[in-house]
């Protein structure tokens, strides 16, 4: 079968699915054959563009909601699924949240809605989703970041989770590969998403921030969401069907350049800086 219709036939729940990462996703399996459950918990109608989007990709969409950090809720929106749909193949585990807390600071109360909202969700949602993929097999695709293992300051929690992702992710390919079933984990990098357009126009109009980020990816830019979507894909697809328990970092180089950043930032810098003073001299 083509990659432009991997999906023909089969089902897929994405969470999360209201915008940004979330809906590219559920465009791209929709606009390769599959029937698409666009998950959301509270933005109803902005899950419900991310549904007008996957008809006009030509494909078949489904609304549902639950609260990720409610088991029951979770159990009954998976089994809503199956039961419109008739089966589910594939799981994208997209729904979380990110903000600031520092640690000296962040409540209980905080810190244990950060984790829910990440790593328990995930784990409902995928624990509910292989009952429905008992028997069939199916493809389980979660959603860590390059923040599990490359922190910041403020960030425990969401870092915290992001990493237990991963190590979920291990342990249920572990558990349901003779069902097979198959468990793997993306870890996108900074994305040019709403979010992060945000935090940069709350620095200097964004050009410090902007700067900052370009210059630690090595391959000096941001992420598309539809790069994202198009690993996932991958993850979601019989192409990678002797890959399970495994995490695909799409992060442009950020977590391979590791410690030595701070050098490269100040390289960069120091470049602009200097070609800055030519242009002032030669002008």
């Amino acid at each position: 079968m083509s990659a432009a219709q991997r999906f023909a036939g089969k089902t897929a729940m994405v969470t999360g699915a209201s915008g940004g990462l979330g809906r590219a996703c559920a465009i791209r399996l929709a606009a390769e054959g599959a029937a698409v459950a666009i998950h959301y918990n509270s933005s109803k109608d902005r899950a419900s563009a991310t549904l007008e989007a996957v008809e006009r990709a030509g494909g078949r969409g489904f609304l549902v909601s639950a609260d990720n950090r409610n088991q029951e809720e979770v159990c009954r929106a998976v089994e809503s699924v199956s039961a419109h749909f008739g089966r589910l193949d594939v799981l994208v585990n997209n729904a979380g949240q990110h903000r600031y807390a520092r640690s000296i600071e962040q409540t209980q109360a905080d810190w244990e809605d950060l984790i829910n909202r990440n790593l328990s969700g995930t784990y409902y949602f995928s624990q509910a989703a292989a009952k429905a993929m008992r028997g069939g097999g199916g493809y389980i695709v979660n959603v860590s970041s390059k923040m599990a293992t490359s922190t910041a300051p403020s960030n425990a929690a969401y870092c915290a989770a992001k990493a237990g992702i991963i190590a979920l992710t291990q342990v249920l390919a572990a558990e349901w590969a003779r069902d097979r079933i198959r468990v793997n984990c993306i870890a996108p990098g900074v994305m040019a998403t709403g979010a992060v357009h945000s935090m940069m126009n709350e620095m200097d109009g964004g050009d410090l921030l902007t700067k900052a980020l370009h210059a630690r990816t090595p391959l000096g830019r941001l992420g598309q969401a539809d790069e994202i979507a198009a690993a996932v894909a991958f993850l979601a697809s019989g192409e990678s069907d002797f890959m399970t328990g495994a995490t695909l970092y799409v992060d442009g180089g950020w977590t391979a350049y590791g410690d030595y950043s701070g050098w490269g930032f100040a390289r960069s810098l120091r470049k602009e800086w200097h070609s800055a003073s030519g242009s002032l001299a030669g002008g």
